[in-house]
């Protein structure tokens, strides 16, 4: 559904969501806002006008729970709150503690992209969970919403009537933006095709768009730029009989969109991908419009790319780690770059030669890091490529699956691993192994398993040392406990036990109950006739634990064979698959497609379309009205107590 959100607007430059902003005053320099998510701050730096003055940090702001984006305001910022559905504003720029005033938001909004220009009376955001696009007022007044963006994210604001929003996660085949004229209340799908040529470990090659998150526009305003990946989910020995590799499962991608009067197309000829890095992310053009930098966060590396050409014409290695975001400066001076694992703003010469950075800015002070020592280590580690134990040649990182520990929307090949068709599960609320076996086969009882993927499909050389890996059982999965083994792979597993909550869900009350359609849902769901808590009971809505069988050489999961088993579902690390790990139901709004192999692409396909034998909970009985109810239900559940 749309609704109109246009108003008289002044023109002025494009402007896009980003981790950085910078606001310039006549006579003081430049003010950079950056935020950390983390830490739930909005650190601003200050620059004087005086040639060769450095950035110092001269505030720092506790705006809200998990800041994603900041856009400048005409005196101050604006940030998008992910952690509690408001946009926070912090009024001027100066160097003396400001409180930030917020703008409430709806009930599980998760808003994302934010984007403003001067003289504006109100900001855009894109409330993730909602799926829209939010007009709301820098005074307060009455947020207005546009529907039909399911998974916004990014956020270009392009011409004085016309913003372009991105879908993060590409979930039916195909990578989408959309171009909505708020003048004319005209929406227009942006399709990133799915590219079915096989793909290359050192060119550009096939694959499906996916996590487009940052955008720019051209100092023109002609074009625009979109990082993110491409994902080979037509690789893999099932599919293509090609087992997918370190440099063939994901690649860095930058697509180039044409911004016309009235559309925005993609430039097909001039999508890139850049091996052997897995992901793009943050993008800052020149102001001469010649080059485009592009963040590879995994990589730790920013590349020069000619906006003529396509052709990368330098590259500044170990810039930091997670890059989230890039700015250059007005004047096209310097470079900044948001390593948001380091804390620190990452400042570099562009007039000088040499790929050094030549300042790198403290955001935090050592003693006020939130995270402990192993959890921010293992942070880092879930992020990063570059590391040799992680990953070869930088290509792949956990973060490129899981970004922001969520799933990734696809389904994977993974029949060389001794598996199958596997569906990307979130990792958010499971509290690492919490709730019992790991992956649908339950091929893994500790985190710390993750030693073998890093091992084998990664390309890396692991985080323990072979002589430790190879003895006393470790070098198995389900055999001898890693855990206390090596201080990185318990790091590792600190961080990924931290992800013990799930997104609040949107299909919700405004008061955070159910509604009426999700209660007589929830009647259903836990009546006998359906037969859903046999398997998903209990505060977790899951029965997935391990059988303790005496003198087995290994841990054996608890699986069942609920009817969907195929060709593709391949094996169980290399042995015979009789059945499945039961997933919890918390977050299934925001999990699709569903089931081990992606084949369910909505949660009213799941009981009508695969579950004819009945083995899935007994739904045949239930007539539309009564499926649509229990749908409801599943939608709302996301961890609180007593649902």
């Amino acid at each position: 559904m749309l609704v109109a959100l246009a108003g008289c607007e002044p023109s002025a430059v494009p402007v896009s969501s980003n981790t950085l902003a910078l606001v310039a005053a006549p006579d003081e320099g430049v003010y950079v806002g950056v935020v950390l998510p983390d830490a739930d701050l909005l650190v601003v730096l200050h620059r004087g006008p005086a040639p060769g003055a450095d950035f110092r940090v001269v505030a720092r702001h506790a705006v809200c729970d998990e800041p994603r984006s900041v856009a400048p305001l005409d005196a101050g910022f604006v940030v998008s709150c992910r952690g509690e559905d408001t946009l926070a504003i912090v009024e001027a720029p100066a160097d003396v503690y400001t409180p930030a005033r917020r703008l409430p938001l709806p009930r599980g909004a998760r808003p994302f992209g934010v984007a403003t220009r001067p003289g504006a009376a109100h900001v855009y955001a894109t409330l993730s969970a909602r799926g829209s696009l939010a007009r709301v007022p820098l005074d307060g007044g009455r947020v207005v919403e546009a529907f039909g963006f399911p998974d916004a994210r990014g956020l270009a604001w392009t011409a004085a009537e016309v913003v372009v929003v991105t879908r993060w996660r590409s979930r039916d085949g195909e990578g989408l933006l959309w171009r909505f004229d708020t003048a004319e209340n005209d929406l227009h799908d942006v399709p990133l095709p799915f590219d079915p040529a096989p793909m290359q470990p050192d060119a550009t090659g096939g694959g499906l768009p996916n996590l487009p998150e940052s955008l720019a526009v051209s100092p023109d305003t002609g074009t625009l730029a979109v990082a993110g990946l491409l994902a080979n989910v037509g690789g893999g020995a099932f599919r293509d009989g090609h087992a997918l590799t370190s440099r063939t499962t994901v690649q860095a991608m930058v697509a180039f969109l044409d911004l016309g009067p009235h559309e925005a197309v993609e430039r097909a000829d001039a999508r890139r991908a850049l091996p052997p890095a897995g992901m793009a992310q943050g993008l800052a053009y020149t102001p001469d419009g010649e080059s485009l930098y592009v963040g590879l966060p995994g990589a730790r590396e920013i590349v020069r790319l000619s906006t003529e050409t396509g052709e990368v014409l330098g590259r500044l290695t170990d810039a930091g780690h997670d890059l989230r975001g890039l700015l250059v400066t007005p004047d096209g001076r310097t470079l900044l770059a948001d390593a948001s694992l380091d804390r620190a703003l990452v400042v570099y010469d562009l007039a000088a030669a040499g790929e050094a950075p030549v300042a790198r800015v403290p955001l935090l002070d050592p003693a006020d890091e939130p995270l402990p020592p192993d959890v921010l280590l293992g942070k880092i580690l879930f992020h990063d490529a570059a590391d040799p134990r992680l990953s070869a040649d930088a290509a792949i990182a956990c973060a490129h699956c899981h970004p922001d520990a969520e799933d990734d929307g696809l389904t994977w090949d993974f029949t060389d691993r001794g598996e199958g068709l596997r569906n990307t599960v979130s990792l958010l609320g499971r509290t690492g192994s919490g709730h019992g076996p790991i992956h649908w086969s339950g091929n893994f009882d500790e985190i710390q398993d993750f030693e073998h993927d890093l091992r084998g499909p990664f390309g890396g050389l692991g985080l323990l040392p072979d002589a430790v890996f190879h003895a006393g059982g470790l070098d198995a999965p389900l055999g001898a406990p890693k855990a206390g083994a090596g201080a990185e792979l318990d790091a590792l597993a600190a961080y990924v036990a931290t992800l013990d909550a799930f997104p609040a869900s949107p299909h919700r009350t405004a008061e955070g109950g159910l509604s009426e359609a999700a209660a007589r849902g929830r009647a259903l769901f836990e009546s006998a006739e359906t037969r859903c808590l046999e398997c998903h009971g209990g505060p977790a809505l899951t029965d997935s634990a391990f059988i303790e069988a005496h003198g087995a050489a290994e841990r054996t999961p608890l699986l069942h064979d609920v009817g969907t088993l195929g060709p593709g579902s391949g094996q169980r690390a290399g042995g015979p698959l009789t059945g499945l790990d039961t997933p919890t139901l918390h977050g299934l709004w925001d999990s699709a497609p569903y089931l081990h192999d992606g084949s369910a692409p909505t949660l009213r396909a799941l009981f009508t379309d695969r579950n004819a034998m009945e083995m899935h909970g007994h739904t045949s009985m239930l007539d539309t009205f009564a499926v649509d109810d229990l749908v409801e239900y599943l939608k709302a559940l996301d961890g609180r107590a007593g649902d």
